[in-house]
C-alpha cells in the first residue's frame, strides 16, 4: 500500500531538538496548521507509516478542538529568540517543547541573577520558565501572562532582568518598558519572539538598516550573552549594553568559532561578504563597501554557496550563524 504523499511531505526529522530535554524527541515531527497558525508537533515514532497514521489522526482532532484546546495536550515545537540589543538587531534563541508541566507558585528566590518572565502562550511560558531555572547563574523569580498581571505582581520589583514577549496582548513594548520603569527601575527588559522554526526570526529581522546577528544555542545557555555581567552586583544599564556589545563584537569579528561552521574555512574576502549579509545588504552595495564589481561578489557567492551546502542567501546566512 502506497503511503500517503500529503502527510509524507509534512513528516520531517527536526534538527536541534535533542537538547530540549523534557519531550520524547524520537523519530518523526509533523507540521500541523490551523487557520494561521502552525508548528511542528513531535510524533514518538520513527516508522513512517506509523508516523503518517499518527499524523493524520492529530490533524483531524486539531481540526475538530481547535488549536488551544489541541495544543492544550500534545506538545509542540517553538523557537524562542531574546532580542538583546536594537541596533543592530542581536539575538539568541533556541529550540524548546511545550508541554512541561505548569511552575509551582509562589516561586523561591535564590542566588543568581533573577529573571521575570511575561509570556501570554500557557505552554510556552511553563516551558520557558523552566529552562530560565535551569540557566547559568538564574533564578526564575516570577512569572506572567500579561502585562498588567506582572506590573502588578510584588516579585517584579525583585527582577534584575525582565523577559517579555514582544507582542503582548495588552501592552506595546514601548509601553510596558516606560511603565516597568515606574515599578521596578532597576530590572534590566528584553523582548522575546516565539516562532515555528527559525527561518521565522530571520524572516522578522532581515533588511534593517542597522544589520543583524542572530545566533542559535542550546536551551541551556539561552541567556549565554549576560552570563558574567553582573560581578556580584546588577550592572548598569550602560554596563551591559556595553558587556552584550562585546559579547557580540567577538563572534561578528571571528574571535570566537561557531561550531556549526567549525570545520569551514572561508578566505577574507567570503567572510566580508558573509558579514555583509547579515546586514542585509544587497549585491551591488556589498560591491560598493567592499570596492569590487557586483559579478566577483557573485563569484564569491557561489562559492560561499557550495562550502555551505546552501541555494539562497538566506540559507547561507542562516547556516553561518549556526542554524
Amino acid at each position: 500500500m502506497p503511503l500517503n504523499s500529503e502527510w509524507s511531505s509534512k513528516l520531517s526529522s527536526r534538527r536541534y531538538t535533542e537538547a530540549a530535554q523534557g519531550i520524547v524527541d524520537k523519530g518523526f515531527s509533523v507540521l500541523l496548521q490551523h487557520g494561521e497558525r502552525s508548528a511542528y508537533f513531535p510524533l514518538g515514532l520513527s516508522d513512517e507509516r506509523q508516523a503518517i497514521n499518527r499524523a493524520s489522526t492529530l490533524n483531524d482532532e486539531l481540526q475538530k478542538v481547535g488549536w488551544v484546546t489541541f495544543c492544550s495536550r500534545h506538545p509542540r515545537e517553538f523557537v524562542a529568540a531574546i532580542f538583546w540589543l536594537d541596533r543592530p538587531v542581536v539575538s539568541t534563541y533556541a529550540t524548546f517543547f511545550s508541554g512541561l508541566p505548569p511552575i509551582p507558585t509562589p516561586i523561591r528566590r535564590v542566588d543568581g541573577r533573577q529573571i521575570y518572565l511575561v509570556e501570554p502562550d500557557e505552554g510556552f511560558r511553563n516551558a520557558l520558565g523552566r529552562w530560565i531555572g535551569r540557566q547559568p547563574g538564574a533564578a526564575l523569580c516570577g512569572i506572567a501572562p500579561s502585562a498588567a498581571t506582572a506590573l502588578s505582581d510584588e516579585r517584579l520589583k525583585s527582577a534584575d532582568i525582565v523577559l517579555f514577549n514582544r507582542l503582548l496582548p495588552d501592552s506595546t513594548m514601548d509601553d510596558f518598558r516606560s511603565r516597568l520603569k515606574a515599578t521596578a527601575p532597576n530590572a534590566h527588559a528584553f523582548p522575546i519572539g516565539t516562532y515555528s522554526e527559525s527561518d521565522d526570526i530571520f524572516k522578522s529581522v532581515s533588511g534593517v538598516p542597522e544589520g543583524y546577528y542572530l545566533r542559535r544555542r542550546p536551551p541551556i545557555s539561552w541567556m549565554e550573552p549576560i552570563e558574567g555581567s553582573q560581578g556580584g552586583r546588577s550592572p548598569t544599564g550602560v554596563e551591559l549594553t556595553r558587556h552584550l556589545r562585546s559579547y557580540f563584537a567577538k563572534l561578528i569579528n571571528g574571535e570566537t568559532r561557531d561550531p556549526a561552521v567549525e570545520g569551514i574555512r572561508f578566505t577574507g574576502r567570503e567572510q566580508q561578504i558573509l558579514h555583509c549579509l547579515q546586514r542585509g545588504m544587497p549585491d551591488k552595495e556589498i560591491a560598493q563597501e567592499l570596492g569590487m564589481s557586483p559579478l566577483t561578489v557573485h563569484t564569491h557567492l557561489k562559492h560561499i554557496f557550495e562550502k555551505l551546502g546552501a541555494h539562497t542567501r538566506t540559507e547561507a546566512v542562516m547556516k553561518f550563524l549556526q542554524k
